[in-house]
């Protein structure tokens, strides 16, 4: 996995909104996650832009997965501009 400042890769159990916010908030250290326009829950094999607002900072993000072998799913992460202060 080749994570970066703007790009990250994890493996998650699910795909559901507070899995991949929550992902997303500590990878970022954007703090607590307050909203977002991810869907409660994404559909396998989706690529899309949404809005993240944590308690510390905000962005907007392409966010990608895939299900694994092992049946979990690869969550690909990419930071589309400067994070905000909230």
């Amino acid at each position: 996995m080749d994570n970066t400042a703007t790009h990250f890769e994890c493996e998650i159990e699910n795909l559901y909104y507070i899995t991949i916010e929550r992902e997303i908030a500590h990878y970022f250290n954007m703090g607590s996650p307050d909203n977002s326009s991810v869907p409660p829950k994404m559909q396998e094999n989706v690529s899309d832009e949404y809005a993240l607002v944590c308690t510390r900072k905000s962005g907007t993000f392409e966010i990608c997965n895939s299900k694994l072998a092992n049946g979990k799913y690869l969550l690909s992460v990419d930071l589309k501009e400067t994070l905000h202060d909230v």
